[in-house]
This record gives structure tokens, sequence and C-alpha cells, in this order.
């Protein structure tokens, strides 16, 4: 497991084939680019990244089962179906406290 918790950089990239758990939580970058393709668990609660640099990210980790989103506020629905296409084996979703979040089911 990796913790970067609360890093502030102009870029951030992430290359790690093995890790399988990583926290960035209150991520201030842009852009976040991820290429771990082992990544089972992955922590952005209360990022600061647009919603397009969030797409971007997580449709880059197909093996996810775990992630939070929590007040991730630019989160948006469109994001959520993305993500959902490209994260098939999800099983565990934070987005508590995402106003932008409308979607039903």
């Amino acid at each position: 497991k990796i913790d970067i918790s609360g890093l502030r950089a102009a870029t951030a990239v992430f290359a790690c084939a093995q890790v399988h758990s990583l926290s960035l939580r209150c991520l201030y970058a842009s852009p976040l680019l991820l290429d771990c393709p082992a990544l089972t668990s992955l922590d952005l609660s209360s990022c600061k990244l647009s919603d397009s640099l969030l797409r971007g990210a997580l449709i880059t980790c197909p093996n996810l089962t775990s992630l939070n989103l929590s007040v991730c506020t630019p989160l948006s629905d469109e994001t959520l179906r993305e993500t959902a296409q490209h994260c098939s084996q999800l099983r565990s979703l934070d987005l508590s406290f995402c106003p932008n979040i409308f979607l039903e089911g």
C-alpha cells in the first residue's frame, strides 16, 4: 500500500505496476497520470482535481474493486458512467459528499 496524502504538485505521475492499494487523499495536482494496472484499491477522497482529470485517471485502472471519491466536488455523472464501463470489477464505491452526482441506481 502506498499513501501519498496531501501531495501538492504541478503534475502527479504514478507508474506502479505492482502496487495494489494507493491513497492520494487531498491531492492537489494537475494533471494526474496513473499507470497502475494491478491497482485494486484507490482513495482519491477530498482531491482537488477537475472532473476530466479524474475521468482520465480512473479509466487507466481496470482492476479496481474499491474506489473512494468522497468529497470530490467536481465529480459528475459522466465520469461515473465512464468509470463503470472501464472498471467492471468495482465492488465498493464511496461517493459521499459529492454534490454533482444525480444518477439513480
